[in-house]
């Protein structure tokens, strides 16, 4: 039996992946950094470096530091995106949590993030209003102390602290990165494709929900037994 859903990143619940983009086009400009990613630009670095390394290690190759001061730049003017902008959980991932939510203590759900907290609480405060604090059994952070993806160990400190083995879970992640990270926690795993990963191939996964949006959630639970 399925004991839990992982949701591997805010993506997988709202379409952030923009904001993040126009936040660092913002912080770029007040650090007077010569650069300003497109929609195609930062749809093909997350595919390819991955979402919270991969714009350091690009700056890295340009001669340029994310040092302490552009990061906490880059927060605020992405906290203030989120608060300025009517975020709308995506379609299957809305009605998955509400089924998810009817099901509990029975299932139990789960935020695996690497995002900083503080960011965290402003986007599920965005998403659901009163119902922050009761989205989710357990979110993770950054505070955590976690080896950001591909590595598992924020998967795995989240079965350790639900003490939940990798069979009681199914995954849902948005890139290749957070399918890596899932798989090599053992834990089985779906791709939601997403308006920026959209053309990324998660057939790795043991499920793609792209085509999928009619899924219901015994059909999404059931991969645990078809498998």
């Amino acid at each position: 039996m399925v004991k839990a859903v992982f949701f591997g990143s805010f993506c997988t619940l709202a379409n952030l992946a923009d904001l993040e983009r126009r936040a660092f086009n913002r912080t770029f400009k007040a650090h007077r950094i010569d650069l300003h990613w497109s929609e195609t630009d930062y749809a093909q670095l997350i595919r390819t470096r991955g979402r919270y390394e991969g714009p350091n290690e690009l700056l890295a190759t340009l001669g340029r530091k994310a040092n302490g001061a552009f990061l906490q730049d880059l927060e605020t003017h992405f906290q203030e995106l989120v608060d300025s902008t009517q975020l709308e959980l995506n379609p299957w991932t809305a009605r998955a949590l509400a089924e998810l939510a009817r099901r509990r203590p029975v299932t139990r759900t789960v935020l695996v993030t690497g995002a900083p907290r503080q960011t965290g609480l402003r986007v599920l405060a965005a998403l659901f209003q009163n119902r922050a604090s009761s989205a989710f059994n357990l979110v993770t952070c950054k505070e955590m102390g976690c080896v950001p993806k591909p590595s598992p160990q924020l998967y795995t400190l989240a079965l350790d602290h639900l003490n939940l083995t990798p069979d009681d879970v199914l995954a849902v992640e948005t890139t290749q990165h957070g399918l890596q990270a899932a798989q090599d926690a053992g834990i089985r795993t779906a791709g939601l494709a997403t308006r920026y990963t959209g053309v990324e191939d998660l057939s790795n996964a043991d499920l793609e929900l792209a085509g999928s949006m009619e899924l219901t959630i015994e059909g999404f639970l059931s991969l645990k037994t078809a498998a």
